[in-house]
């Protein structure tokens, strides 16, 4: 019976590896079909790094306010010549010194 247990502990732990790599897998190839054409970085500042750009801002409230909607929307930021891409709108704050960014449209998902 100890051998058989052993012969089982392998093998859930061969499914348990398999299954994460391949949520691992599926993720990436996910995640390179939906961020067609997002700039990774502007101005040297990651678009992840969201604590950054929030420190950019100086003190001033609205550019804050506006880290922080870009953050809750999982935004990116977004260059004045610079179009979203399909399935992503312009949003900023009206108020001086306002991040631009792009988000998802929720209409379409």
């Amino acid at each position: 019976m100890l051998e058989y247990d052993k012969e089982l502990g392998k093998v859930i732990l061969f499914i348990k590896r398999l299954l994460i790599t391949s949520l691992a897998v599926i993720g990436i190839a996910f995640s390179a079909c939906t961020h067609k054409n997002i700039p990774l970085a502007i101005d040297g500042v990651p678009n992840n790094d969201y604590r950054e750009l929030y420190k950019r801002c100086n003190g001033n409230q609205c550019c804050q306010d506006s880290a922080h909607d870009l953050q809750n929307a999982r935004g990116f930021l977004k260059t004045y010549s610079s179009n979203c891409p399909d399935g992503y709108i312009a949003k900023t704050r009206e108020c001086v010194g306002s991040y631009r960014w792009c988000e998802r449209d929720k209409k379409h998902h």
